[in-house]
């Protein structure tokens, strides 16, 4: 069971240590902060970070896994969270192509598609970005 919440100070503790793990948990512009907590071992620990952009049709969130989270357990917090935003609004995820195998895997699945590249940009912006949306039901 996966639970997300919104961010308060009583969170510093463990972002800190996040930060000495080498995660940069750096926020996103304009966005709404909320943490992710899930189940593991048998504990409730956060996994991840939330940043998230909303229009009343629209969530984009980016997501700032924490380093202890197992990639199994990334997975299946990720479905989870696309189901949790794509009940209510459309679901866009903007996406490094460095970091896109994860969305990739969920795109040969069928639980993503792929809606565009935006390529040739400078390699400071990350060389090239993807696109994806969520595929909900109707």
């Amino acid at each position: 069971m996966f639970d997300i919440i919104p961010y308060s100070p009583e969170f510093d503790s463990v972002l800190a240590t996040a930060t000495l793990a080498g995660c940069d948990i750096s926020p996103v512009i304009e966005c709404n902060r909320f943490i992710g907590i899930g189940s593991l071992g048998g504990k409730r620990i956060i996994f991840c970070i939330l940043d998230v952009k909303e229009t009343p049709y629209v969530a984009e969130p980016h997501v700032i896994w924490l380093p202890w989270i197992p990639p199994k357990e990334r997975m299946k917090a990720f479905k989870w969270a696309m189901q949790y935003y794509g009940s209510t609004k459309q679901v866009l995820l903007i996406v490094l192509k460095a970091n896109n195998s994860l969305f990739e895997h969920f795109t040969k699945k069928r639980f993503l598609r792929k809606i565009g590249i935006i390529d040739h940009l400078p390699e400071e912006a990350g060389g090239e970005i993807h696109m994806y949306q969520y595929t909900r039901e109707k």
